[in-house]
């Protein structure tokens, strides 16, 4: 019978799970608590959470959501482990700052990761946090949807453009001729 806290614990690491769109398991071993403090933040800025979790708890709580683990995600659940999870709007950010952080310090090392009740490999992680923000890609869109008009207004200036070079030519022949 698990205890009371252990059974806060879980639920509150289903709730989290549920309410996130990404989540990644990293293995935090040899880390500071001033690096695991700076990285926490780090992810908070972006909107994430940064937690150590307990391993049978996560278990339980991957397994609920999953409704099964591969042998991938129990061997990712060896040793020490950290989840940094998402918020529900945008997954790419958080994983954006664990692989700057990565880059900066070369640790911690990604174990899986979990998108959309898929698992994900680290290469595949990897390529999550290579992809452009959520403002990123709406200014992408945008400019997708506004580049029809702006090239029926570039057509329209250029006609209107040709037509007053042509009177000018027009006009200097006749000066000339004059």
């Amino acid at each position: 019978m698990p205890s009371l806290k252990n059974q806060q614990q879980l639920d509150q690491l289903q709730q989290a799970l549920s309410q996130s769109k990404a989540a990644i398991l990293v293995d935090y071993a040899g880390m500071s608590v001033h690096n695991i403090n700076q990285l926490r933040a780090q992810v908070k800025s972006t909107g994430g959470h940064f937690n150590v979790v307990k391993n049978s708890l996560l278990a339980l709580a991957l397994k609920d959501r999953l409704n099964d683990l591969s042998e991938d995600a129990l061997k990712a659940l060896e040793g020490p482990t950290a989840l940094l999870l998402s918020s529900a709007d945008d997954p790419v950010s958080p994983a954006k700052a664990l692989a700057k952080f990565i880059s900066n310090n070369d640790l911690p090392s990604i174990k899986i990761g979990v998108l959309d009740n898929k698992i994900l490999s680290i290469s595949e992680v990897e390529n999550l946090a290579k992809l452009p923000g959520r403002e990123e890609l709406l200014g992408q869109l945008v400019a997708q949807l506004n580049a029809p008009i702006y090239g029926f207004a570039q057509v329209l200036r250029a006609n209107l453009q040709n037509l007053v070079f042509a009177l000018n030519a027009v006009k200097l022949q006749k000066e000339a001729a004059a």
